[in-house]
């Protein structure tokens, strides 16, 4: 696990350097590996590169969110295997997570002076933008960029996606 400012540094002097990045295909910015140190190496590009953390909250959490920030976390897995987490999960260089049906409010992260690790999931362990971030995220770090569902977070992200190409040509 790398502090920010470790993971701004890993790749330079003696890592891979820059990471191959993809264009999006299915929503990652990345080539998907099943190796932590790969891992980490995607996490260190993607934070350099300016990516930011983005995490899902229900209703019932987002004033208390915005007012205090998010408290480090700490709650066993529910899926009966008897893990302990002690770290909160987001996205970085992938979409927000979404269920099916369900509206979320979606909250930036600012990666400054945080511990962000790359989480290995799915059937085959391996690296497909879940992050972690390892104690608490203060207010002031936090940007709520608004409530919205599967449907509407990709008119959104296909709107700004437009937007900033028009911005990259204007320039």
């Amino acid at each position: 696990m790398f502090s920010t400012n470790e993971l701004r540094d890993h790749g330079k002097a003696g890592g891979r350097g820059e990471w191959k990045r993809i264009e999006k295909k299915n929503a990652l910015q990345f080539e998907i590996t099943d190796e932590l140190e790969e891992a980490q190496e995607i996490v260190a590009e993607l934070l350099r590169s300016g990516e930011k953390p983005v995490i899902t909250v229900p209703d019932e959490h987002i004033e208390n969110i915005k007012k205090n920030g998010i408290p480090q976390i700490s709650q066993y897995d529910r899926s009966g295997m008897g893990k302990h987490y002690s770290v909160l999960a987001g996205r970085l260089g992938s979409e927000p997570y979404f269920n099916a049906k369900e509206e979320r409010w979606v909250v930036v992260i600012d990666p400054s002076n945080l511990t962000i690790s790359p989480r290995m999931t799915g059937k085959d362990d391996s690296f497909y933008g879940t992050i972690t971030i390892d104690g608490r995220v203060p207010a002031e770090s936090i940007t709520v960029l608004g409530k919205f569902s599967k449907k509407t977070w990709a008119e959104y992200s296909e709107k700004n996606d437009k937007e900033s190409e028009v911005d990259n040509l204007a320039a």
